[in-house]
């Protein structure tokens, strides 16, 4: 039995009917304009459900658990028919979007047949599977495209995402073997694969001509990440932990990739170390809407917004190229930024106005401007062959700054607030001196990329001593310092290391990231002590502690064998979060503003509990996805208490509260 739940969004609405058990006969959901009936069933036979967003809608259907006919979700123009099936078979499923679609058929459970998602134009069938057998899956985002099949547990052949161009195949794989991934930016390109959990074999990335193998693996033995953009590169493996997919970080022979993406919209970020490689791409918060990152030919806009709409960004890297727009707070008109052969005018603008600025790569400059708050002359910044002075200011007055990068060079100056005197980076030849300097005194930066080096000083806010930062050869300590001081800092790439110290706001006192062998702990704090941090790559891990505002113990992060705990705290203290991968787990504790206790999350097997809080204490969320489940409890406004929601089989009771408090449906 339930009797009415009031959802108002715009208008005033009455009634809203949400049944979980026995049947019921209205549910109204208003968006924008008034609606009449809407019906939602869980378990029994329902009849209609009527969900508008703009024009008229007549009858939504939403089965769960037995066979339904009709589900009519309408976003832009007229749908008619539109089934969402879960657990047995269903005919026909219809989620349009801009144009007349006919069928969309989701399934969760068992084999289905066509699923249709379209974005822009007519799209026919689009299958995206979840646990057995599923053929095609549609995926349009531009121009038509055909099939996308997108695999979470078993095998599956193909996976079509087409951005720009038409495509033919890519292969997003979870669990077992998977063949190709496709990922295309620009032009064609044809394999990408993308592992999770077992072996895997290729990954193509392109950006601009035709690449050939990625590999980017997060839990077994990796052997091969391949990030072109001009030339061939050939390894490079930096897994973080989600939002990471590629990154390329070349330090001894050619390639020069980086990806590092930050928060949102960051998708590519080009970061040179000593070769053929020169281009970054770091969007940060807002949206972007065009970016292009020619590697080898002509390329035409790329478009790197922050704050205002920017119409065009010329970003080339061979051939000539004629503008570039690189806004950030007020309006600029051209940007030049060359890097092969000669160019006239480079402007960059941040918060006054510039006029030009030159940064040549290849061969001889005269001037670059690079303003970011009050008004420089020259700036050289040389990257082959011999240079004399790059002026780089921030806030004051700075005299020389010189950036070798092949041969030897003698000084660099980097000012940021105050005077600084030597700033030496050193890419392939020996260096002796770095200084970087952000808020106080510094004396010395030493940042190898080849050969050995003793000592990096990276000073931030309170002085620093001594910062190793190693790419080849044993190294020892390496420095990190945000906030206040700290020790050690040890960042392996190739060979064993022991202790990796990243420090943000307090002290820390070990941070180990291991990639290849065996390590012991890492620690990243945020804000305050943290003790130990494991992020495993390859084998067996013990503890993963990842603070973010409060106090916390244990973080465990599994990939393949079994995990006890894991801990994410966001807000205040949590004890034990579990997110199991392939195998079984117990809790899994995700805390947002209050605390939590238990947070189960599954994927393949049983699972008893989740707690997922929102805004006040709840106690058990249980998010089924194959087996019976008891309760789920997820809180958006005010208190409730159970919310049930059911995949596979029979469910008491869904609460779903938004704007009222609703006790019991």
């Amino acid at each position: 039995e339930c009797k009415y739940v009031y959802y108002p969004t715009d208008k005033e609405c009455k009634y809203v009917y949400y049944p979980t058990d026995k049947e019921c006969k209205y549910v109204y959901y208003p968006t924008d304009k008034e609606c009449k009936y809407v019906y939602y069933p869980t378990d029994k036979e329902c009849k209609y459900v009527y969900y508008p967003t703009d024009k008229e809608c007549k009858y939504v259907y939403y089965p769960t658990d037995k066979e339904c006919k009709y589900v009519y979700y309408p976003t832009d123009k007229e749908c008619k028919y539109v089934y969402y099936p879960t657990d047995k078979e269903c005919k026909y499923v219809y989620y349009p979007t801009d144009k007349e679609c006919k069928y969309v058929y989701y399934p969760t459970d068992k084999e289905c047949k066509y699923v249709y998602y379209p974005t822009d134009k007519e799209c026919k069938y689009v299958y995206y599977p979840t646990d057995k057998e599923c053929k095609y899956v549609y995926y349009p985002t531009d121009k038509e495209c055909k099939y996308v099949y997108y695999p979470t547990d078993k095998e599956c052949k193909y996976v079509y995402y087409p951005t720009d161009k038409e495509c033919k195949y890519v292969y997003y794989p979870t669990d077992k073997e998977c063949k190709y991934v496709y990922y295309p930016t620009d032009k064609e390109c044809k394999y990408v694969y993308y592992p999770t959990d077992k072996e895997c074999k290729y990954v193509y990335y392109p950006t601009d001509k035709e690449c050939k193998y990625v590999y980017y693996p997060t839990d077994k033995e990796c052997k091969y990440v391949y990030y072109p953009t001009d030339k061939e590169c050939k390894y490079v493996y930096y897994p973080t932990d989600k939002e990471c997919k590629y990154v390329y970080y070349p330090t001894d022979k050619e390639c020069k990739y980086v990806y590092y993406p930050t928060d949102k919209e960051c998708k590519y970020v080009y970061y040179p170390t000593d070769k053929e490689c020169k281009y970054v791409y770091y969007p940060t918060d807002k949206e972007c809407k065009y970016v292009y990152y020619p590697t080898d030919k002509e390329c035409k806009y790329v478009y790197y917004p922050t704050d205002k709409e920017c119409k065009y960004v010329y970003y080339p890297t061979d051939k000539e190229c004629k503008y570039v727009y690189y806004p950030t707070d007020k309006e600029c008109k051209y940007v030049y930024y060359p890097t092969d052969k000669e160019c006239k005018y480079v402007y960059y603008p941040t918060d006054k106005e510039c006029k030009y600025v030159y940064y040549p790569t290849d061969k001889e400059c005269k001037y670059v401007y690079y303003p970011t708050d009050k008004e420089c002359k020259y700036v050289y910044y040389p990257t082959d062959k011999e240079c004399k002075y790059v002026y780089y200011p921030t806030d004051k007055e700075c005299k020389y700054v010189y950036y070798p990068t092949d041969k030897e060079c003698k000084y660099v100056y980097y000012p940021t607030d105050k005077e600084c005197k030597y700033v030496y980076y050193p890419t392939d030849k020996e260096c002796k001196y770095v200084y970087y300097p952000t808020d106080k005194e510094c004396k010395y930066v030493y940042y190898p990329t080849d050969k050995e080096c003793k000592y990096v000083y990276y000073p931030t806010d309170k002085e620093c001593k001594y910062v190793y930062y190693p790419t080849d050869k044993e190294c020892k300590y390496v420095y990190y310092p945000t906030d206040k001081e700290c020790k050690y800092v040890y960042y392996p790439t190739d060979k064993e290391c022991k202790y990796v110290y990243y420090p943000t706001d307090k002290e820390c006192k070990y941070v180990y990231y291991p990639t290849d062998k065996e390590c012991k702990y890492v620690y990243y704090p945020t804000d305050k002590e943290c003790k130990y941090v494991y992020y495993p790559t390859d084998k067996e891990c013990k503890y993963v502690y990842y603070p973010t505002d409060k106090e916390c113990k244990y973080v465990y992060y599994p990939t393949d064998k079994e995990c006890k705990y894991v801990y994410y705290p966001t807000d205040k203290e949590c004890k034990y979060v579990y997110y199991p991968t392939d195998k079984e787990c117990k809790y899994v504790y995700y805390p947002t503003d209050k605390e939590c206790k238990y947070v189960y999350y599954p994927t393949d097997k049983e699972c008893k509990y989740v707690y997922y809080p929102t805004d006040k204490e709840c106690k058990y969320v249980y998010y089924p996805t194959d087996k019976e489940c008891k309760y789920v409890y997820y809180p958006t406004d005010k208190e409730c208490k159970y919310v049930y929601y059911p995949t596979d089989k029979e469910c008491k009771y869904v609460y779903y509260p938004t704007e009222n408090v609703i006790k019991y449906l």
